[in-house]
């Protein structure tokens, strides 16, 4: 894959990391909790195994994670009926928002 960003070394510690993404160290581990709360692994997220040094990223597979599964996420609907069910209600909304209101 051609990233439009060159990275300036191919492994990150984690405060390169956040510092080169612009990300709260919170939000890391947070986004990395929630992965690994699915059942998935770091790993796939650009993180390297435990290396008695620091935490080492591969800036590469980060990008592309987050491209994936942070930046193109879609809503999932189970069914097409709690889809139009949705999008009837925002109607009835955008209706009784639009409608005048008289005081008797």
């Amino acid at each position: 894959m051609d990233f439009p960003y060159t990275f300036k070394k191919i492994l990150y510690t984690e405060a390169e990391l956040l510092e080169d993404f612009n990300l709260s160290r919170a939000y890391l581990y947070q986004i990395v909790k929630d992965w690994v709360e699915e059942g998935r692994d770091p790993i796939e997220m650009g993180k390297l195994p435990r290396m008695n040094i620091k935490n080492l990223w591969d800036p590469r597979i980060f990008l592309t994670w987050l491209q994936k599964n942070k930046f193109c996420k879609q809503n999932k609907y189970y069914n097409t009926e709690e889809a139009e069910l949705k999008k009837a209600k925002a109607v009835v909304v955008s209706i009784n928002n639009n409608e005048e209101r008289k005081v008797i």
